[in-house]
């Protein structure tokens, strides 16, 4: 699970990164509000007391709020029942996973993007999508064929379209 938050938010934050990029060398502002989102800090603690069972726990930030999937665990398409600040947030996230797709090489993206409505910026518990071969990396449970389909499913929108994907 802490596997999977750190490469989400590397993924993620990659994706700022490479739009910066474009911006700078094609010298122009981006059109669009860009959204400044990150996952949620996270940690462990340990149970290290003598003659109790020891645990393990992940700890992560409290997000006060009622929770919304932007786009869930098997989907490349923004969640359609979120309000039209939420969506706006949720087309962004399909902007992202294209991008992901494209600078791993087809090997992975960050799939269930959630966040609360208490705070925008903030995102949590993602999963990643990857390739068998990858499966070391992430788990098997991220397998999906999301990948596989990506092409022909994901459908581009004006983030991808400014950005020249």
């Amino acid at each position: 699970e802490l596997k999977t938050l750190y490469y989400a938010s590397a993924l993620h934050e990659q994706v700022y990164v490479l739009m910066q990029q474009a911006l700078t060398k094609a010298g122009v502002p981006c059109p669009f509000d860009i959204p400044v989102l990150c996952f949620a800090a996270a940690g462990v603690a340990i149970s290290v007391q003598h003659g109790t069972k020891d645990g393990v726990w992940i700890l992560e930030r409290n997000i006060p709020g009622q929770f919304h999937k932007y786009i869930n665990n098997n989907s490349l398409e923004p969640n359609r029942k979120l309000k039209a600040a939420y969506y706006r947030v949720a087309v962004f996230l399909c902007f992202c996973q294209h991008m992901q797709f494209i600078f791993t090489e087809r090997r992975c993206i960050i799939a269930d993007y959630q966040g609360t409505s208490s705070d925008l910026t903030i995102l949590t518990d993602a999963q990643i999508s990857t390739r068998e071969e990858d499966s070391e990396h992430f788990g098997r449970g991220n397998i999906t064929s999301l990948l596989d389909d990506f092409m022909n499913v994901h459908i581009c929108n004006e983030w991808c379209a400014f950005f020249g994907i």
